[in-house]
């Protein structure tokens, strides 16, 4: 069974137990194990919008995953901990910053930036977890990477008597963007320290909040709330049909020149969704295979 759901991911619990309590439901109701994976982890303090992709859908990874997200932030000045968020331990402490360098500091990160990924990350480093090897004390340097912050607004602010206490922001970034990391510089910018202390993802591969069910919700009626590969790929690339000859070289991979224009597209073959094929210089190839095996 190929699809997805659109999962509203609580605060407290890891992606990977959100997914694999879909797959055990949907398993369940079809009466077979189905293979699944999630376009884009969470961390486990964070909440909002989780894919879950089923069947051979992560297939589509790199193509859908890699979209714009969406988050809402609050980030507390005044104190910094190790994993940079609400769970850490307190490692490092100044005074509040004003509201007006706090707003500088935040107009600084948008565009295309560099960052330094947090030391409790999944990012490998020296051939391990970056996060396993801070959990044993280790010193963790990691290399700074290119990032683009497309929008950054705050939309809320926390001011005291000795100045800013904390923001919420709104951004929308590039795939691989950290959160975490973008409030420790943000503070640091406003000539403080700070943490991230909420997280919402809004969205994620093109599917916003309020189209998300609770894992519970899902996990109650699986097939309910099981949305086709055909409705997320036809948003991303147009969408034929092939037959006779045509359809027999796809299913073959034989690549041949079917007049289309270059690009990707994904096709129907005997009215099901086939795959994707990817065309170059007039030469058509299937290059990602979708079918459905029980459905045949």
């Amino acid at each position: 069974m190929n699809g997805y759901a659109v999962i509203d991911k609580p605060r407290g619990v890891s992606s990977s137990r959100v997914t694999i309590g879909c797959r055990n439901a949907l398993s369940r109701a079809l009466g077979y194990r189905v293979k699944c994976g999630h376009m884009g982890t969470l961390d486990p303090e964070a909440e909002g919008v989780l894919v879950v992709a089923f069947g051979k859908m992560p297939r589509l990874f790199d193509l859908i995953a890699q979209t714009p997200k969406r988050y809402r932030a609050e980030l507390t000045f005044g104190q910094q901990t190790d994993t940079l968020d609400r769970a850490g331990e307190i490692v490092a402490t100044a005074a509040l910053p004003t509201a007006d360098r706090v707003e500088h500091a935040v107009n600084q990160w948008i565009g295309t930036v560099m960052q330094v990924p947090p030391a409790y990350s999944a990012v490998h480093c020296n051939g391990a977890r970056a996060y396993d090897l801070a959990r044993q004390g280790k010193d963790v340097t990691l290399q700074a990477k290119q990032i683009t912050i497309y929008e950054l607004s705050v939309i809320d602010r926390m001011l005291t008597d000795t100045g800013c206490a904390g923001i919420r922001l709104d951004v929308r970034c590039s795939s691989g963007t950290y959160i975490r990391s973008l409030c420790r510089d943000i503070a640091l910018d406003a000539g403080s320290v700070g943490y991230m202390s909420a997280l919402t993802r809004t969205e994620c591969a093109g599917e916003c909040l309020d189209r998300a069910v609770a894992p519970q919700v899902f996990e109650s009626e699986p097939l309910r709330y099981l949305h086709p590969i055909e409705e997320k790929l036809q948003a991303y690339m147009p969408i034929c049909d092939a037959d006779g000859e045509i359809a027999r070289k796809i299913r073959c991979g034989i690549a041949d020149s079917f007049g289309w224009e270059d690009g990707l597209r994904g096709v129907r073959i005997d009215g099901r969704l086939y795959g994707v094929c990817n065309t170059t210089q007039g030469i058509t190839k299937a290059s990602i295979n979708l079918w459905d095996d029980r459905e045949n």
